[in-house]
């Protein structure tokens, strides 16, 4: 039986850490990169020569990926389960910008190429409705549409349509 051989401890180490943040609640996600980037420190400072190492993560969350420098992100785009992947090179005119500190709604929409708007398919279509609504002469079901109006969280959207259905009623 061969003796059991032992790895020397390296100069540097890379750490791959493929979807991480998973199944993280959002307030984890927000801690995350602070958690890795303070705590492994302490861990490699223990291991004689104290190697240095780096951290490589994979995710498809904004509140992670706000933690991270723009150009230390690798975008990857493909446009359809069929389609070849691409990595989009850092002059690529189609890679998003920010990252570091953005919005995360705006990191949503860009980083991870959504197109439109932001929220759910059921309510965009009833805002679609109640704008179709308030462009018409036709001011039956009035109650319904007043209904929808109030009920939209987004305060500047809510009160656009409040005006409208405010002017087309006092007309």
């Amino acid at each position: 039986v061969p003796p059991a051989r032992t790895l020397n401890a390296s100069d540097h180490f890379v750490f791959l850490i493929d979807e991480g943040d998973l199944g993280f609640h959002p307030k984890w996600k927000i801690q995350y990169v602070n958690l890795l980037v303070n705590s492994l420190p302490y861990f490699f400072d223990l291991i004689p020569g104290k190697p240095s190492f780096q951290i490589i993560i994979t995710t498809h969350d904004p509140l992670t990926l706000s933690d991270i420098l723009n150009y230390n992100v690798c975008y990857l785009k493909r446009g359809s389960y069929q389609d070849q992947t691409i990595v989009l090179d850092y002059s690529n005119l189609d890679r998003p910008n920010r990252s570091f500190g953005a919005n995360t709604t705006e990191l949503l929409a860009d980083s991870f190429f959504v197109d439109g708007l932001l929220i759910g398919e059921f309510a965009k279509e009833k805002i679609e409705e109640t704008i179709d609504w308030l462009n018409q002469k036709d001011k039956s079901n009035h109650d319904y549409y007043h209904d929808i109006i109030m009920n939209i969280d987004e305060p500047i959207i809510q009160r656009k349509l409040a005006e409208m259905f405010d002017f087309k009623m006092a007309t």
